[in-house]
């Protein structure tokens, strides 16, 4: 089963433990893929789980500075013109993946 998945703990436990949890209840056989990321110190943590051949992508993706992370699963067509409106304004899309290209989107539109 694919999916995507995340925790916000104001209380600031340990949310890798149950990010962990929640992948493992995706991962249904031996060669599915689970992909996690979380803060502890800040509470909140995403996860990814898919078979690894549609999205081969390293995610979740976290911004240069640490301050925003971004999990997808998904196909963006025609994201081109987007590309290059991002390239002139100064974006590097080092990545070239559909979630580096909505990571930089947000930073640059909100």
């Amino acid at each position: 089963m694919s999916g995507v998945f995340g925790v916000v703990d104001s209380r600031k436990r340990q949310v890798s433990t149950l990010l962990e949890r929640m992948g493992s209840s995706f991962r249904l056989r031996e060669w599915s893929r689970t992909q996690l990321w979380s803060d502890d110190q800040v509470g909140i943590g995403l996860g990814q789980a898919n078979i690894g051949l549609f999205s081969t992508d390293t995610q979740p993706l976290v911004s240069e500075d640490g301050s925003l992370a971004v999990v997808f699963f998904g196909e963006l067509r025609h994201t081109e013109p987007l590309r290059r409106q991002l390239a002139d304004e100064g974006h590097s899309l080092n990545l070239g993946t559909e979630a580096d290209l909505i990571l930089h989107l947000y930073q640059a539109k909100g």
